[in-house]
C-alpha cells in the first residue's frame, strides 16, 4: 500500500514490525516522512544514517539519493532472513563492516544453515537479497507469492539451496569488480570517517519497562527516576503484586531487574560509578552494593527526603522535609550535617532537589513557597564557600549537564534546557523546549525526570494516576472493582459495610475532597470542597463522615471536620480549635475518645486523643520513635499502631484508653493495622501482602496464637502515610484495596543535550 503510493519506508527493521493481535503491523515511518518533507533532497552528506546497518540495502548503504520500493524489500528479506536463521544476513563489529559485507558479500543461502526451510522460501529470501535491486522483486506481492510457490526457484539457487556453478571468466570479472567495489567503498568510507566534522554521540530513544508484573510508579514526594552521573546506570521505582521496590537497567542491556531489599523504598539516588544505589526506607538514607549484598543504614532522618545525590566527594546531599534544610552526610554513615535552611522571611519553606556542580563550591537547588493552589518555585545557587545565596530562573528541579545546560521542568509538565556558566553561575540565550507533559507533583516542585552529568534524559509522560478500589473477600476472591478517573486514598468502610468513604486527588494537585461511594448504587458523592481533605472516619452511628483538612503544609495544623453522609447539612468543624495536623485513626466503635497521629515539622511525634465530640485534643502516649497509623478495636477497648521502635516499622497492641503493657504482635515488620473483630487483626507487610493475625485475649496481655497470609492476590500497592489504603468491612468478611491503575511511560533520550538546536548550544 506505502508503495502504491510512493511512500519509501527506508528503515524496515524488527523494532518496526509490531504485531497486535497476531497481525503485523508496519510502524514508524519517520524517515520517509521526514525525507518527503525535504523534497526528495538528501537530508545527510553520506546518507549513512538513514536505515539501520543490519537491513540497509546496498544502494542505501552506498548513499545513494534515489531509493525505490526495491530497497524496503531487501531489508524486509533481511528481517524474514534473520527469523529463519537467527541472525542478519550481514554481521560485524562496527557499522562500516556490516555496510562492507553488505555491498560486496552474497549471503549465505537460508538452507545451508537451515536446512528444514523449504527451497522455494530460501530462493525467495535470496532474490529479496539481490545486490542489484533490478534483480529482487518488483512489488511486495510478488515476494509473497513466491514464498507460497513451492516451484519457485531462483537464478544460482539450486533445490538444496546451494549456489550452482558459474563459469571462471564470468566469476574472475565478478571477483574483480566485487574487489574494486570493495576498495572503492574502503577508501570512501576511510575518507568520510577520516574528515568529516566531530559528530554528536549517538541519540537513542527507548522505553524502559520494569517487568511483566510491575509496573512503573511514583513516589510521594521527589522523583522517582535517578541516573548514574556516566548515564549508563537508570534506576526507578515500580509497584507490582508483592509491593513496591527499586529496579535498575544499564542502558547496553535489555533488561530491568529488581534490587533486592529495597522493598517500600523510595527516593532512588546512585553513586557516581553506578555501582551503589541509595534510598529511603523505613525512616533512614540506606545503600546497596548492586554487585551483591545486604543494604546498609547510612543515616537515620526524622522527615521526609525530597530527592538526595551522590557526589564525586563521597558525600550524599539531601533535602529534610521536616525544617526544609539542605543537608549532607557521608556515604560511609555518619550524622547529617546541615548545609542550608530556608529564608523563611522570603517566604521560602523548603530547599530541596540540591545538585553540586563541578568544582564542587556551589548548589543547584529547588525552593519554594508555600502556597499550596499556585505554588512558586525557583531555582537557585548557593555558593558553599561564601554562604549565600541567590535565584537563577523560575522552575522546578535543576540538574546541570557537561554540554553546559542547565535543565529544568515548568509547572505545566514541559522540560527546559538553556546554556549555564559554571563560572559565572549565570544563565545565557534562550531555554528550549525538550520534553513536555512530564509528571509533575504539585504543589511541590517535583517532576518525573532525571538529567545524567553527561546528557541523558530520562523522563515520564502522561496525566495524574487513575485508581481503582478492589473489594476481595478476606480469603482473597475478588469480588468487585470501582475504578475512577482520578488519584484516591485511605479508602474506609462504613458501620453498615454498604459505604466506602475515600479521599480524591484534583488534577495535578496535592489538594483533595473527601467522597462517599455506595457499593449498591456504584454512585459517588462528593462530601468536602476544601483544600486538602485526608484521612476520612465514620460516626459510630454512620451518619457522619469526619475528616482532617490540613492547613497550609503538613506540620502547620489541621480542622477535624464533619459533615453527615446524605449531605443533608453542611460540613463544620468538628471540635473547636485546630489541631497540630492531626491525621486521625479509624473510627472508635464506641463513644470514647478517638486517637489521631500527632504530626510536627512532617515527623509523627506520637499519639493524641480528642474526645467524641472533638473537644479537649491530648497526647495519650509521646514517644522519641515514630507512631503511624493508630486504630481502636470495635469495643474501644484496645489500640493498635505502628512503630519503628525496633528499627524496622511493626505493629504494637495496648489496652486504651489507660495504657499498659505494650505487645508487638508482628513478627517480620508490619505497617497500617486495621481491627476486623477485637480478636483479630489485619496488618500490612513490608512486601504489600496482607497479614491477619488472631489474638488471644484472655490473659493480661494480647497473644497472638495464629498469623494467616491472606491470598497473593490482595496486596496493597501503595503508601499512604496519612491513613491506611485499605479497610476490613464491619463483618471482617472483607477488604477493600486501594490500587493505583494508571502506568505512565518511561523515556530514556541517551545523549539527548548533545543534539539541542544550535541556538540552544
Amino acid at each position: 500500500y506505502a508503495h502504491r503510493h510512493n511512500v519509501i519506508h527506508r528503515d524496515i527493521k524488527p523494532e518496526n514490525i509490531l504485531l497486535h493481535d497476531g497481525r503485523p503491523m508496519v510502524a514508524d515511518f519517520g524517515i520517509a516522512l521526514a525525507v518527503s518533507a525535504a523534497a526528495g533532497g538528501r537530508m545527510t552528506e553520506t546518507g549513512l544514517s538513514l536505515g539501520t546497518p543490519h537491513y540497509m540495502s546496498p544502494e542505501q548503504a552506498t548513499a545513494e539519493k534515489d531509493l525505490t520500493n526495491r530497497s524496503d524489500l531487501y531489508s524486509l528479506g533481511s528481517v524474514l532472513y534473520e527469523m529463519l536463521t537467527g541472525n542478519a544476513p550481514h554481521v560485524g563489529a562496527s557499522a562500516q563492516q556490516i555496510i562492507m559485507k553488505i555491498v560486496t558479500e552474497a549471503a549465505q543461502p537460508v538452507t545451508t544453515l537451515r536446512k528444514s526451510v523449504p527451497p522455494n522460501v530460501s530462493a525467495a529470501v535470496a532474490k529479496a537479497l539481490e545486490k542489484l535491486p533490478a534483480d529482487r522483486f518488483a512489488t511486495a506481492r510478488e515476494f509473497i507469492q513466491a514464498l507460497a510457490d513451492q516451484t519457485f526457484r531462483h537464478g544460482a539457487v539450486t533445490s538444496v539451496g546451494e549456489p550452482a556453478p558459474i563459469p571462471a571468466r564470468r566469476s574472475l570479472a565478478a571477483t574483480g569488480t566485487r574487489m574494486g567495489l570493495a576498495l572503492a567503498i574502503g577508501l570512501g568510507l576511510g575518507w568520510m570517517i577520516w574528515n568529516r566534522p566531530a559528530s554528536p554521540p549517538l541519540l537513542i530513544r527507548m522505553t524502559v519497562y520494569a517487568d511483566s508484573v510491575h509496573a512503573i510508579s511514583n513516589n510521594c514526594c521527589g522523583p522517582s527516576i535517578a541516573f548514574s552521573r556516566d548515564g549508563e546506570m537508570l534506576a526507578f521505582l515500580a509497584d507490582g503484586p508483592d509491593g513496591a521496590r527499586l529496579f535498575v537497567r544499564r542502558m547496553d542491556q535489555f533488561e530491568s531487574r529488581p534490587v533486592p531489599g529495597t522493598e517500600m523504598a523510595r527516593t532512588p539516588f546512585l553513586s557516581p560509578d553506578g555501582r551503589w544505589l541509595g534510598f529511603l526506607q523505613d525512616g533512614a538514607l540506606r545503600k546497596v552494593d548492586l554487585q551483591g549484598g545486604a543494604p546498609q543504614t547510612v543515616a537515620r532522618v526524622d522527615a521526609r527526603v525530597r530527592g538526595a545525590e551522590w557526589t564525586e566527594s563521597g558525600e550524599i546531599i539531601f533535602s529534610n522535609d521536616g525544617d526544609g534544610g539542605l543537608y549532607r552526610v557521608s556515604s560511609e554513615g555518619g550524622t547529617p550535617e546541615l548545609i542550608t535552611l530556608p529564608d523563611t522571611t522570603a517566604g521560602e519553606r523548603i530547599r530541596g532537589l540540591a545538585r553540586l556542580l563541578p568544582g564542587g563550591r556551589a548548589l543547584l537547588y529547588s525552593s519554594w513557597k508555600d502556597n499550596v493552589s499556585a505554588p512558586e518555585a525557583w531555582i537557585n545557587v548557593f555558593d558553599l564557600e561564601r554562604r549565600t545565596s541567590r535565584r537563577v530562573t523560575a522552575g522546578l528541579q535543576p540538574y546541570y549537564a557537561e554540554t553546559g545546560h542547565l535543565v529544568f521542568a515548568q509547572s505545566d509538565g514541559s522540560i527546559m534546557a538553556q546554556q549555564f556558566n559554571v563560572r559565572s553561575l549565570e544563565l545565557s540565550g534562550e531555554p528550549v523546549r525538550i520534553a513536555e507533559r512530564v509528571i509533575v507533583h504539585n504543589p511541590s516542585p517535583e517532576a518525573e525526570f532525571v538529567v545524567s552529568l553527561t546528557g541523558s534524559l530520562a523522563y515520564r509522560q502522561g496525566d495524574a494516576f487513575e485508581s481503582a478500589l478492589e473489594e476481595f473477600s478476606i480469603d482473597g476472591s475478588l469480588i468487585a472493582t470501582h475504578r475512577g478517573r482520578a488519584r484516591r486514598a485511605s479508602p474506609r468502610y462504613s458501620p453498615d459495610g454498604r459505604q466506602i468513604a475515600y479521599e480524591q486527588y484534583r488534577e495535578n494537585s496535592e489538594n483533595s475532597d473527601i467522597w462517599v461511594l455506595d457499593l449498591a448504587s456504584g454512585i459517588d458523592t462528593r462530601l468536602s470542597t476544601g483544600g486538602r481533605d485526608r484521612a476520612p472516619i465514620w460516626s459510630l452511628d454512620g451518619r457522619f463522615v469526619r475528616w482532617s483538612d490540613i492547613q497550609g503544609s503538613p506540620g502547620d495544623s489541621a480542622v477535624l471536620m464533619s459533615r453527615p453522609a446524605d449531605l443533608s447539612a453542611p460540613a463544620t468543624p468538628f471540635g473547636a480549635e485546630p489541631y497540630a495536623s492531626g491525621i486521625l485513626g479509624l473510627p472508635a466503635r464506641s463513644p470514647g475518645p478517638i486517637p489521631f497521629a500527632h504530626v510536627s515539622g512532617g515527623s509523627m511525634q506520637g499519639i493524641w486523643i480528642v474526645d467524641a465530640d472533638g473537644s479537649n485534643p491530648r497526647p495519650w502516649r509521646e514517644s522519641p520513635y515514630t507512631l503511624h497509623h493508630p486504630a481502636l478495636s470495635p469495643s474501644g477497648q484496645w489500640i493498635a499502631y505502628e512503630s519503628d521502635r525496633s528499627g524496622r516499622s511493626e505493629v504494637y497492641v495496648q489496652p486504651f484508653p489507660g495504657g499498659g503493657a505494650v505487645t508487638r504482635v508482628s513478627t517480620d515488620g508490619g505497617l497500617s493495622p486495621v481491627w476486623a473483630t477485637d480478636q483479630r487483626l489485619v496488618f500490612r507487610s513490608t512486601d504489600g501482602a496482607l497479614m491477619r493475625v488472631d489474638l488471644d485475649m484472655t490473659g493480661p496481655r494480647p497473644r497472638p496464637t495464629t498469623y494467616r497470609s491472606l491470598a497473593s492476590a490482595v496486596k496493597v500497592n501503595v503508601n499512604d502515610l496519612t491513613g491506611h489504603n485499605y479497610s476490613v468491612s464491619p463483618d471482617g468478611m472483607r477488604v477493600v484495596v486501594l490500587r493505583q491503575s494508571g502506568s505512565p511511560t518511561l523515556l530514556v533520550e541517551t545523549n539527548r543535550l548533545h543534539h539541542l538546536p544550535s541556538q540552544a548550544r
